[in-house]
């Protein structure tokens, strides 16, 4: 039976092959094993043997192509010794044979943004040559409705004078990225495209921040618009190699933070109607006839038929931070970043009379309101049961429009802050973009190392089916309580959400015996009929009566037909 679950080992090839093995005197590398092929966007995996004789952190990388690609893995070593690991890295979209080394440096990288950086010698203790990869195209996307539109909003600040990964929550599963990196823009088209995304919902909302005219934007916010036409020059790129991808709609606001007078906004639509619209008109993503512009406009100061902006080429919405703090933004047309209720706030449309239908609802994986992400109002992502309800909610609202909160934020504040917005850790964040399964990320109290590797990026997928109606016949589970790898009593409940067709039962098992069972959510668990020696276990849930597309898998992309809905669940007693 098939479970959502790490199945690292059946993806490596062992092979006896004598590789070549440089180190130095404190520091080798040599390979076990690894993939020889894989599909764009999948994961292939390289295992390393990797010792050294100096007791000190080092950081194992995987260079395709001679140029740096995919999440580190970190080896604290406290004495001499070797460490067996398993590495997991995404294929980018480059189909054909590809050449592959992999490195261990014993010291920092000059840049924070290390993807596509060549081999640095002066950092390097040993590097192994690799056989080809061969990368497939496995172009494959499931959903066929049109209805409703969704847009991911996204983050291009992974730039110099702007965000670091400093304070991010783990590592994306492609490394530490710029943001001018064509190589990412590429495969984070490619999965948004292949989850069933149709537009990306591009932040500006910083682009103004306090200034008074558009000519006066620093040089934090050209490094945003560059970037974002990098994604332009992209999306146009793949499209003209024959691969489908989403389209663009820009966010730029009128205050996120300081508040700016109306005439730089009208000053930067304007450059936005000049540069954009002109050059890529057929990747911005239409709404109502025309191409969809969002203003962000915190202060919900306008009406649909009275806001101030002149731009008769675009359809123009507005966006509120959050619909639950005052109903009025919903009724007066404001779509939402996100909003900090488990069932969000539908935006009606503005028709003229009844029946009117929504317009626009924001979904995500987790939620802060105003006190922030340690507040008790906010909703981590509970192992993707707060993304589950949020679909469910926006089932049954049938918008035109979903907004998914979010990609790629990683920022938030240092500990020690008064209060913490954007994202905290990998559980109260609302970061979807595949994060490694072991690296650590900026540390927080009680947090351990480790994403949530593709959960997400599948999750998203399986949402956008049952969406559009695409797939109603899959049962999609995730267990709430406990926390994989955390510590329980011997008798606990175990909180679990579905939406899609509903179990007859699901039960929990324990080392092939039944511990608990039950028709509703919670399912009493009790092992102490396993006695008292019994100190680990890895729980199998299984749902009975339904069947699922959507495994939730942590290390690849969802194929899965008609499956079991099983999830495996390890904890402490």
């Amino acid at each position: 039976m098939k479970r959502l679950g790490i199945s690292i080992t059946s993806l490596l090839l062992l092979s006896a092959t004598a590789y070549l093995v440089v180190g130095t005197e404190h520091c080798t590398i040599s390979l076990t094993g690894q993939s020889q092929s894989v599909g764009v966007g999948d994961i292939f995996t390289i295992g390393v043997e990797a010792c050294a004789t100096t007791a000190q952190n080092y950081t194992v990388q995987v260079y395709l192509d001679a140029t740096l690609w995919g999440s580190p893995t970190t080896l604290y070593m406290t004495s001499p010794s070797c460490s067996s690991i398993t590495m997991l890295i995404p294929a980018p979209v480059e189909v054909g044979d590809h050449q592959l080394s992999v490195a261990m440096h014993n010291d920092s990288f000059p840049t924070p943004f290390r993807v596509g950086l060549p081999m640095l010698e002066n950092i390097t203790c040993g590097h192994v040559a690799a056989p080809p990869l061969s990368i497939t195209n496995s172009t494959r996307r499931d959903r066929v409705s049109r209805a409703p539109l969704v847009g991911m909003e996204f983050e291009p600040w992974f730039t110099p004078h702007n965000f670091h990964w400093v304070l991010a929550e783990g590592a994306p599963m492609v490394g530490y990225y710029s943001s001018f990196n064509r190589r990412v823009a590429r495969l984070h088209a490619y999965w948004l495209w292949w989850a069933g995304v149709d537009y990306v919902l591009v932040d500006w909302t910083n682009n103004l921040w306090s200034k008074s005219h558009w000519a006066d934007r620093g040089v934090q916010a050209q490094e945003i618009i560059n970037a974002t036409t990098l994604m332009f020059e992209v999306y146009t790129e793949l499209r003209s190699e024959g691969w489908s991808t989403p389209n663009i709609a820009l966010l730029p606001a009128l205050d996120n933070g300081p508040s700016e007078p109306i005439e730089a906004l009208q000053e930067e639509v304007d450059w936005i109607t000049k540069n954009y619209l002109a050059n890529y008109s057929s990747i911005l993503q239409r709404f109502e006839n025309n191409p969809l512009l969002v203003l962000f406009d915190g202060g919900v100061r306008y009406t649909p038929s009275s806001h101030p902006v002149n731009a008769s080429e675009w359809s123009i919405r507005w966006m509120a931070s959050q619909l639950q703090q005052g109903p009025h933004a919903a009724k007066n047309g404001y779509w939402s970043w996100m909003d900090g209720v488990l069932a969000p706030i539908a935006t009606p449309s503005q028709c003229s009379r009844a029946p009117c239908t929504n317009e626009s609802i924001t979904i995500t994986p987790a939620y802060f309101t105003a006190g922030g992400w340690l507040a008790t109002s906010a909703r981590g992502k509970q192992q993707g049961a707060t993304f589950l309800s949020q679909v469910q909610t926006a089932v049954e609202s049938k918008p035109q429009n979903v907004l998914v909160n979010q990609w790629n934020e990683f920022a938030g504040q240092a500990e020690g802050s008064k209060a913490y917005a954007d994202i905290y850790n990998t559980s109260l964040g609302n970061d979807m973009e595949p994060l490694s399964l072991t690296e650590c990320g900026y540390p927080r109290p009680g947090t351990v190392c480790g994403g949530w590797g593709y959960r997400y990026l599948n999750l998203l997928k399986a949402g956008i089916m049952r969406l559009g109606g695409d797939d109603t016949s899959s049962t999609l589970m995730a267990i709430a309580s406990p926390r994989n790898g955390s510590r329980v009593a011997r008798s606990f409940p175990l909180v679990y959400t579905t939406i899609g067709p509903s179990p007859s039962k699901v039960t929990v098992t324990c080392e092939g015996q039944v511990v608990g069972t039950s028709m509703n959510s919670p399912v009493m668990v009790d092992v102490s009929s396993l006695g008292p020696d019994v100190s680990n276990c890895t729980l199998q849930v299984v749902a009975y009566g339904v069947v699922t597309n959507y495994l939730g898998l942590l290390d690849k992309m969802d194929d899965a037909k008609n499956a079991p809905v099983a999830v495996d669940l390890s904890v402490l007693f």
